[in-house]
């Protein structure tokens, strides 16, 4: 599929997955949130499947602590009409209230 089609397609798969844009980049055709407050799941997943933030003695950091999100998905041209999709995940979650915070890895393969 074509760098425009997808990249014109990728504002409705971050609306489905219920995450706010921060970015949307059209000359290097990067969209997504960076570093943006996320507190519901994203694609009707806990945030602890999409992000391993640690734990503590009541269960996932993700679940418990607000997150602070980086999802973002860069398009870039192959040529003959195709193209590669490259999603990042990552963030950091603080204790509600506290400025210390702790560092986010994707969980996704």
């Amino acid at each position: 599929m074509s760098t425009d089609k997808v990249w014109a397609a990728l504002g409705d798969v971050y609306r489905d997955l219920g995450v706010a844009l921060s970015v949307a980049d059209s000359q290097s055709h990067v969209l997504g949130a960076l570093r943006v407050t996320q507190r519901r799941p994203v694609g009707g997943e806990r945030l602890s499947r999409l992000l391993e933030c640690g734990s503590g003695p009541y269960g996932p950091n993700a679940e418990r602590y607000t997150v602070q999100l980086t999802l973002l998905t860069h398009v870039e041209a192959l040529g003959d009409g195709r193209s590669i999709v490259d999603t990042r995940v990552g963030g950091s979650a603080a204790p509600n209230g506290l400025n210390s915070a702790v560092s986010c890895g994707s969980t996704i393969l």
